[in-house]
């Protein structure tokens, strides 16, 4: 089954960063999901959508502070969905998480 965003409870706030994206039941409780995720699967599963959910779930209704998430992505095109979802406006002002490939991410070291 699939939630229209805009009629999903406590995700309302995400509908401009995603709309008009519906989330399914599944993406809907990764969105929610407490402690560290790791998503896997093919190609067209939702991994990304569920994912930017969860990014701005974190950010705007669990007060997570988004300068402590790190997205690995594995190249960096992949990357974008993210950084526009960190974009919105309905995200708290200095919303900056770490998006990186891990490639990104071992220079950094």
């Amino acid at each position: 089954s699939t939630h229209p965003i805009t009629e999903v409870a406590d995700l309302a706030a995400l509908a401009t960063a995603l709309a008009p994206v519906t989330l399914s039941e599944e993406q809907v409780a990764v969105a929610r999901a407490s402690g560290t995720l790791f998503l896997e699967g093919p190609a067209g599963t939702g991994k990304t959508t569920a994912a930017q959910a969860r990014l701005c779930h974190l950010v705007v209704e669990a007060g997570v502070r988004a300068d402590s998430i790190l997205v690995l992505t594995p190249q960096r095109t992949l990357a974008e969905p993210y950084l526009r979802c960190l974009r919105d406006p309905a995200l708290p002002p200095g919303a900056v998480a770490s998006v990186s490939t891990i490639g990104g991410l071992a220079q950094q070291m």
